[in-house]
């Protein structure tokens, strides 16, 4: 059945919510669309002989860079929008976080400017200067995390695990590529 019968029968139905969430399925399938294309179109998308070292320590002859790709507003205000979409309808009053790293805390930047959320800020090691504290923000409430790429889970794991020893509530966490099957399994615990 094609996109617009589908439209006519809830409509028909008055099932307004199923119509609302087809339609923010739809969106966030050409979202996804946009994305894809982006990665192809901007060479984002590296594929080697000679494998990649990978911060998990690992190694991937596939390799995302998002250094440059997220380096342009365009491209991250599209990534933070995908994530919004994708934390749409699952909770309503949240802070964003990300893990510690280069671009995650970017997106969540744009993702709060864009949604009008608080940010929490966290890093893996308590800094040396200033507070000298490891967790920026209020952590208290539920906290959705964000992550651009993940291939164990470890990031996400210890920032999950530091936001709750602050006394925020972590639920939630979104990426947009999940190398390993082992890191989604890890995280759903």
């Amino acid at each position: 059945m094609a996109s617009t019968d589908n439209v006519s029968v809830l409509m028909e139905k008055k099932d307004y919510a199923e119509l609302k969430e087809f339609i923010r399925k739809v969106k966030l399938d050409e979202l996804k669309t946009e994305y894809f294309a982006a990665i192809i179109e901007t060479g984002a998308l590296l594929v080697k002989q000679e494998p990649f070292d990978l911060k998990s320590g690992g190694k991937s002859r596939v390799y995302l860079n998002h250094n440059h790709f997220l380096s342009k507003y365009e491209y991250l205000r599209l990534l933070a929008s995908i994530y919004l979409k994708l934390i749409e309808g699952k909770t309503q009053n949240y802070k964003l976080s990300s893990v510690d790293s280069v671009i995650s805390p970017v997106i969540v930047g744009v993702m709060s400017g864009l949604s009008g959320k608080d940010v929490v800020v966290f890093k893996e090691k308590i800094t040396e200067h200033g507070t000298k504290e490891d967790v920026y923000g209020q952590a208290s409430g539920e906290v959705v995390l964000v992550d651009d790429l993940t291939t164990t889970g470890n990031s996400l794991l210890n920032a999950a695990r530091k936001i709750r020893q602050k006394g925020g509530t972590v639920n939630y966490a979104v990426v947009s590529v999940c190398r390993n099957e082992k890191a989604r399994e890890r995280l759903a615990k």
